[in-house]
């Protein structure tokens, strides 16, 4: 929930505009929160943050959270490896394995979905920031605020500027 109007009805404005259908997302969907089961396949876990958003936006945070490792030691305790982001061969393979997965009516092109995901991934990071705010000196995974700011800003930037062949839209 975001107690500012302006800035609410410009996330509003702009989730809008990605063209994706929305569907029930966990929104933490990373290989923390991915069970491997015995008889083949996985189990998504932990769906505390789950809500509704553009079905891209899991497969976003998916990539974006590729990029950060927490728990460590020492602060600002994680650690963001801009390097750590899935090889274009990697994002293409794992769209493609969610494209077979939903019904035959229903499935994008792999450029349409790459598209809908690099609309969604600076919300990924948006909504990280928001969430350890709100938690304030609460929050479910302990880091030092500002580095964790300074990363997920710097992470966006990576993945839109540097990478803009990353998601080919």
């Amino acid at each position: 929930y975001i107690d500012h109007p302006d800035e609410s009805k410009f996330i509003q404005r702009m989730l809008a505009k990605i063209p994706s259908a929305t569907s029930l997302a966990h929104n933490d969907v990373h290989w923390g929160n991915v069970m491997r089961l015995r008889r083949g396949g996985f189990c998504l876990l932990d769906f505390e943050y789950a809500n509704a958003n553009p079905r891209a936006y899991d497969l976003a945070n998916f990539l974006e959270e590729a990029m950060f490792t927490y728990g460590t030691e020492t602060p600002p305790y994680f650690q963001f490896d801009p390097t750590a982001f899935p090889s274009d061969e990697k994002i293409n393979r794992l769209l493609e394995l969610y494209i077979a997965a939903l019904p035959t009516d229903d499935r994008p092109s792999l450029l349409d979905l790459r598209a809908e995901v690099f609309l969604c991934s600076p919300f990924t990071h948006l909504y990280w920031i928001a969430v350890l705010l709100l938690y304030e000196n609460k929050s479910p995974f302990p880091v030092e605020f500002q580095a964790y700011f300074d990363a997920r800003l710097e992470a966006v930037s990576y993945t839109h500027l540097t990478l803009p062949t990353i998601y080919s839209v």
